[in-house]
């Protein structure tokens, strides 16, 4: 799941969404006067599609698993900074970003972290 909602970064739709997410972040916002919008969306989006490819071979490499794991908690955690860093986010209601459609970026990522938080944090 996690290589296939990465792999959305290579559409100009999915690009141009996470466009204002990244450019308000004090983190990441300088990245644009490196890279273009599309180029750097490839880049985030083939460092979550390694993430989860290393991820997956930990029946076979352990320890190539722990570095998938690694990146794939760094990637979630900036993440969801956005969520804190990106005006008009939140709003009274709630998330008003993880309302505004299903298929969002910050949607995704909220269905897809908040399960595999409760099983770790239950080990």
């Amino acid at each position: 799941m996690i290589a296939w909602i990465s792999a959305l970064k290579y559409s100009s739709y999915e690009a141009t969404a996470i466009q204002p997410l990244i450019a308000h972040s004090p983190i990441f916002s300088w990245l644009y006067s490196t890279f273009s919008v599309r180029t750097f969306a490839a880049v985030l989006g083939s460092l979550e599609i390694v993430a989860a490819l290393l991820i997956a071979v930990r029946p076979l490499f352990p320890q190539l698993s722990v570095i998938g794991s690694v990146m794939g908690i760094l990637l979630f955690l900036s993440t969801l900074s956005f969520l804190f860093t990106t005006p008009g986010v939140t709003a009274a209601g709630g998330f008003r970003c993880c309302r505004c459609c299903p298929t969002s970026f910050c949607s995704r990522t909220c269905r897809w972290s908040a399960p595999r938080y409760r099983r770790w944090a239950t080990r």
